[in-house]
């Protein structure tokens, strides 16, 4: 099947707003692309908010031309669709190199320190860029991440190191407004102003990049509660503990201390400072850092895991990638299986699942759902409310949708079990406790539904992966 220039060769997943293909881009004398295409699904091609937010994301993400930035090449229109042509990009994200290395053992194992080294600083680079990047007229585009998190951290067989899905990013020049008072994002890896529903500047950023750096460096998870409102509250305390560790040098634990430091202005003034102290610690060390390490390490760790093989997942999460539409038969257990497990084999893009690579502007007003986001001050994705009252305590009505993995039920305020995926179904505005259920196990997050928007729940209890709404 054509769309536009492109032959889609492979369609890798479905989401609650768009599908993502693997696409080749013909030549004459037998040229060919390998791309990655994101289309709106046809149910929402017609709505006008959908539309403005893609067309946003294109203009300002095709503007970012980085080597550690997944590049996209093109937004285009095909009988009546849009869609962009990106990067594609072969090899593991960062989370799950990080869950192959660890394995079945309750405590992770460290990288070395010169592959911990090389990609942040691989990172910062790309971020240093990001937050500097200006417009035509010179005027900084103000772009904040917001979703710095090891799953959006694509890692190349080849020993590069890109970021992807800026979709929740806050950009200056975005037509579509977002909300405020919704905290959006993973929450293990926010800074303590972004748990806290503050305004954030790239200072944010920063704290993600020292929160990932200590867990490479130490193995250890550095905030993780019991659940969602505790991870949030260990993120607004920023307590920062080393564990014992004789070849984790002072120098650097005062530079991963310094990232990480609870009051902004505290921390490195920007990706560039940060950057200079790694590199300076590099150099009085003589660490070697470069993508020869890099590569080194995931062969290592694809030959060792290969008795149980590495899962991956085309730049977005499982339950993401997972995500049907009612009536899909392929989309039961095991014929929803998009992976393979060979490393060596896995095409890995940097994809932003259903609706990811959303930029938001600052100001008020509405914005559509993303998959997956993070916020300061005007979005509107993801409300974490008390789970301390349910009901309808706002006028209007907005929608729910459910996908549970492997395949399951879901039941909305103690209602009898619907079988998921639930589509866009109605509730009143409010707080509404959700429930999701298969092979015996279950999940249950209250969540807050706005007016006229669409909430997204996703979640995957065979892999033990929280609910997590959107």
């Amino acid at each position: 099947m054509h769309l536009g220039r492109y032959l889609l060769t492979r369609r890798l997943a479905v989401g609650g707003m768009a599908e993502i293909y693997i696409a080749k881009l013909q030549g004459e004398e037998g040229f060919e692309k390998s791309v990655v295409i994101k289309r709106i699904l046809p149910q929402w091609s017609t709505d006008s908010q959908f539309t403005a937010m893609l067309i946003d994301e294109a203009k300002i993400v095709v503007q970012l031309e980085h080597p550690n930035i997944v590049q996209v090449y093109e937004l285009g229109r095909d009988k009546g669709t849009y869609f962009i042509a990106m990067e594609y990009v072969a090899g593991p994200d960062l989370r799950n190199l990080l869950k192959s290395i660890k394995g079945t053992s309750p405590v992770g194992r460290p990288f070395p320190i010169e592959v911990s080294l090389f990609i942040i600083t691989e990172l910062l680079a790309g971020l240093d860029y990001a937050h500097a990047k200006t417009d035509a007229a010179g005027k900084n585009l103000g772009i904040i991440h917001r979703d710095i998190s090891p799953q959006n951290i694509l890692l190349s067989l080849d020993g590069r190191v890109k970021i992807t899905d800026f979709g929740i990013a806050r950009a200056a020049s975005r037509s579509v407004e977002s909300v405020s008072g919704v905290l959006k994002g993973k929450f293990a890896y926010m800074s303590p102003e972004q748990a806290g529903g503050k305004e954030l500047d790239q200072r944010s950023d920063l704290f993600a990049c020292g929160i990932i750096l200590y867990e490479l460096l130490t193995g250890q998870r550095l905030f993780e509660g019991s659940d969602d409102i505790g991870t949030l509250e260990k993120v607004r305390r920023a307590k920062v503990d080393f564990p014992p560790n004789p070849d984790l040098p002072l120098p650097l634990r005062k530079i991963v201390s310094k990232a990480l430091a609870k009051d902004c202005d505290e921390r490195y003034l920007n990706a560039a400072s940060f950057l200079e102290d790694l590199l300076g610690f590099v150099r009085e060390t003589g660490i070697p850092i470069g993508p020869q390490s890099l590569r080194d390490f995931i062969k290592t760790v694809a030959l060792a895991d290969q008795s149980e093989g590495m899962v991956f997942h085309p730049g977005m999460n499982e339950e993401t990638a997972n995500f049907v539409e009612p009536g899909s038969r392929g989309a039961r257990p095991d014929g929803a299986r998009l992976v393979g497990k060979n490393i060596y084999w896995l095409a890995l893009i940097p994809l932003l699942a259903a609706g990811g690579l959303w930029f938001f502007k600052k100001g008020g007003g509405k914005v559509a759902e993303p998959m997956t986001i993070p916020p300061p001050v005007k979005e509107i994705v993801k409300e974490i409310d008390p789970p301390t009252a349910v009901g309808t305590d706002k006028v209007g009505t907005g929608f729910l949708s459910v996908q549970v993995s492997p395949w399951g039920s879901v039941s909305v305020d103690g209602s009898a079990k619907k079988e998921a995926p639930l589509h866009r179904f109605p509730l009143g505005a409010g707080l509404h406790r959700i429930e999701v259920f298969s092979g015996g196990r279950s999940q249950a997050k209250t969540i807050s539904i706005q007016p006229d928007l669409h909430a997204v729940c996703t979640s995957n209890l065979k892999l033990g992966r929280d609910l997590e709404c959107h």
